[in-house]
């Protein structure tokens, strides 16, 4: 199915509301000086920062009465905290209302309003509106190997679980993106029928439920899926692993 416009903060419907969309979102990125050489500084591949969105438009009603009701009913879902914000029905952003402003036309006599609306989103990009992609593979020799397609246009972090659930316990394994060279490995042990989930997204790891940081060592955080194809590869005993990741748009 083709995408359609779907402008929507939560519950406010903005579709006939809105006349101008405008989006940015920054890179951090740091610059070392380094004396006695041409250019005369190192440029690190910065980190994304978070994604500001613009939304002009205007509202109109056939009186300054009926007008108000109606702003101040999309005044009070802009101020109620975060929520969805949807430019196409199956894309979405998690963001809140930021700056706002807004004027009364002169003459009209005062049923139309022209509003500016400032969103920021703590994410870079957009997600799927779509349940989370997911990976299930069960390890019956090691190492094993396997693909992962992510068919949006930017990085996603997975969450990795790995279930003891072929008849003993899971210990001291590796775990590794060998296309983007992203590894890490578990140095504790799983119990029979027992999960260890790494949330790359979240920055945990808990073993049963518990926190399991301590036997991590490598990429957390920095663990991505990159768009496009991706080759996994898990070494260590038998058991299944369930990789969830989400399809985000930059």
């Amino acid at each position: 199915m083709p995408p359609v416009l779907q402008i929507r903060f939560g519950t406010a419907n903005l579709d006939d509301l809105v006349e101008s969309w405008t989006e940015s979102y920054d890179r951090r990125i740091s610059q070392f000086l380094i004396p006695r050489l041409d250019g005369g500084a190192k440029i690190d591949v910065g980190l994304f920062g978070a994604r500001r969105i613009r939304v002009r438009g205007q509202m109109f009603d056939t009186s300054l009465s009926a007008l108000r009701t109606s702003f101040d009913a999309l005044l009070k879902i802009l101020n109620d905290g975060k929520k969805n914000l949807t430019l196409y029905d199956d894309r979405q952003i998690e963001c809140q209302r930021d700056r706002l402003s807004y004027n009364y036309l002169r003459g009209t006599p005062l049923s139309v309003v022209q509003f500016n609306i400032d969103f920021i989103a703590e994410a870079a990009f957009w997600e799927k509106t779509t349940a989370e992609s997911q990976i299930v593979e069960v390890v019956s020799s090691s190492p094993h190997t396997f693909n992962i397609v992510n068919s949006g246009t930017a990085f996603s972090r997975p969450k990795v679980t790995i279930v003891a659930d072929q008849g003993g316990s899971v210990a001291n394994f590796t775990f590794e993106n060998t296309t983007t060279e992203d590894k890490w490995s578990f140095t504790g042990t799983v119990a029979n029928t027992k999960s260890l989930v790494v949330d790359h997204d979240a920055g945990t790891v808990l073993n049963d439920g518990v926190d399991a940081i301590a036997d991590f060592n490598g990429a957390l955080v920095g663990f991505r899926i990159k768009e496009g194809t991706s080759a996994m590869k898990y070494t260590g005993d038998v058991c299944t692993i369930k990789v969830d990741y989400t399809q985000r748009f930059a």
